[in-house]
Protein backbone atom coordinates (compact mmCIF):
# COMPACT_ATOMS: atom_id res chain seq x y z
CA UNK A 1 0.00 0.00 0.00
CA UNK A 2 1.66 3.36 -0.59
CA UNK A 3 1.43 6.39 1.72
CA UNK A 4 -0.74 8.80 1.69
CA UNK A 5 -3.73 6.91 1.38
CA UNK A 6 -5.92 3.92 3.18
CA UNK A 7 -8.96 1.58 1.45
CA UNK A 8 -11.38 1.13 4.02
CA UNK A 9 -13.40 -2.21 2.68
CA UNK A 10 -16.51 -1.05 4.53
CA UNK A 11 -16.45 2.15 3.00
CA UNK A 12 -16.14 0.44 -0.76
CA UNK A 13 -19.11 -1.26 0.36
CA UNK A 14 -21.02 1.45 0.96
CA UNK A 15 -20.11 3.06 -2.06
CA UNK A 16 -20.97 0.09 -3.83
CA UNK A 17 -24.36 -0.25 -2.57
CA UNK A 18 -25.57 3.12 -3.66
CA UNK A 19 -24.37 2.65 -6.81
CA UNK A 20 -26.93 -0.50 -6.71
CA UNK A 21 -29.22 1.17 -5.27
CA UNK A 22 -28.84 3.88 -8.34
CA UNK A 23 -28.84 1.10 -10.62
CA UNK A 24 -32.17 -0.17 -9.27
CA UNK A 25 -33.88 2.83 -9.19
CA UNK A 26 -33.25 3.82 -12.75
CA UNK A 27 -33.64 -0.48 -13.94
CA UNK A 28 -36.97 0.39 -12.41
CA UNK A 29 -37.67 3.50 -14.30
CA UNK A 30 -37.00 1.88 -17.61
CA UNK A 31 -39.03 -1.34 -16.77
CA UNK A 32 -41.77 0.01 -14.97
CA UNK A 33 -42.73 3.28 -15.22
CA UNK A 34 -41.68 4.81 -18.84
CA UNK A 35 -43.69 2.39 -20.70
CA UNK A 36 -46.60 3.70 -19.76
CA UNK A 37 -45.85 7.20 -20.49
CA UNK A 38 -45.81 6.32 -24.31
CA UNK A 39 -48.37 7.85 -26.15
CA UNK A 40 -51.25 6.03 -28.48
CA UNK A 41 -51.95 7.00 -31.84
CA UNK A 42 -55.22 8.66 -30.70
CA UNK A 43 -54.15 10.66 -27.30
CA UNK A 44 -53.86 13.66 -29.01
CA UNK A 45 -56.84 13.40 -31.35
CA UNK A 46 -56.77 14.24 -35.07
CA UNK A 47 -54.30 17.25 -34.80
CA UNK A 48 -52.30 15.68 -32.84
CA UNK A 49 -51.75 12.52 -35.05
CA UNK A 50 -51.43 14.67 -38.24
CA UNK A 51 -49.28 17.03 -36.67
CA UNK A 52 -46.75 14.16 -36.25
CA UNK A 53 -46.69 15.24 -32.25
CA UNK A 54 -47.13 11.44 -30.92
CA UNK A 55 -44.40 10.22 -33.30
CA UNK A 56 -42.34 13.03 -32.38
CA UNK A 57 -43.09 12.44 -28.40
CA UNK A 58 -42.42 9.07 -28.80
CA UNK A 59 -39.21 9.21 -30.43
CA UNK A 60 -38.10 11.45 -28.27
CA UNK A 61 -39.20 9.06 -25.39
CA UNK A 62 -37.45 6.31 -26.57
CA UNK A 63 -34.23 8.73 -26.81
CA UNK A 64 -34.35 9.37 -22.97
CA UNK A 65 -35.16 5.93 -22.18
CA UNK A 66 -32.33 4.31 -23.72
CA UNK A 67 -30.08 6.87 -21.79
CA UNK A 68 -31.65 6.25 -18.72
CA UNK A 69 -31.19 2.39 -19.34
CA UNK A 70 -27.24 3.12 -20.01
CA UNK A 71 -27.10 5.45 -16.72
CA UNK A 72 -28.63 2.01 -15.01
CA UNK A 73 -25.92 -0.34 -16.82
CA UNK A 74 -23.14 2.01 -15.54
CA UNK A 75 -24.29 2.27 -12.10
CA UNK A 76 -24.16 -1.78 -12.23
CA UNK A 77 -20.85 -1.57 -13.76
CA UNK A 78 -19.62 0.96 -11.36
CA UNK A 79 -21.30 -1.19 -8.60
CA UNK A 80 -19.70 -4.69 -9.42
CA UNK A 81 -16.42 -2.90 -9.90
CA UNK A 82 -16.40 -1.63 -5.90
CA UNK A 83 -17.71 -4.90 -5.48
CA UNK A 84 -14.64 -6.30 -6.91
CA UNK A 85 -12.08 -3.96 -5.16
CA UNK A 86 -13.79 -4.43 -1.72
CA UNK A 87 -13.14 -8.13 -2.29
CA UNK A 88 -9.92 -7.62 -2.98
CA UNK A 89 -9.03 -5.90 0.08
CA UNK A 90 -10.47 -7.65 1.94
CA UNK A 91 -8.51 -10.72 1.09
CA UNK A 92 -5.33 -8.81 0.99
CA UNK A 93 -6.69 -7.25 4.98
CA UNK A 94 -7.45 -10.91 5.98
CA UNK A 95 -4.02 -12.12 4.66
CA UNK A 96 -2.07 -9.87 6.75
CA UNK A 97 -4.42 -10.45 9.39
CA UNK A 98 -3.58 -14.25 9.57
CA UNK A 99 0.03 -13.45 8.81
CA UNK A 100 0.90 -11.32 11.55
CA UNK A 101 -1.17 -13.40 13.92
CA UNK A 102 -4.00 -10.70 14.27
CA UNK A 103 -6.90 -12.98 13.49
CA UNK A 104 -8.56 -13.82 17.71
CA UNK A 105 -11.16 -16.22 17.43
CA UNK A 106 -14.03 -14.03 15.98
CA UNK A 107 -12.74 -13.70 12.32
CA UNK A 108 -14.99 -10.26 12.62
CA UNK A 109 -13.11 -8.65 15.28
CA UNK A 110 -10.69 -6.05 14.65
CA UNK A 111 -6.88 -6.37 15.74
CA UNK A 112 -6.68 -5.90 19.69
CA UNK A 113 -3.41 -6.03 20.59
CA UNK A 114 -2.60 -7.44 24.23
CA UNK A 115 -2.34 -5.73 27.16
Amino acid sequence: MSEGYEVVPEALRHAQQSFQDANDQFAGLVIKEMPGWQLGDADLGLLGQTAGVVRDYNEALEVVRNKVRASAEGFNAISEALNTAAKIYEAQDEKYYEQFGWLAQDTNAPYQPPK
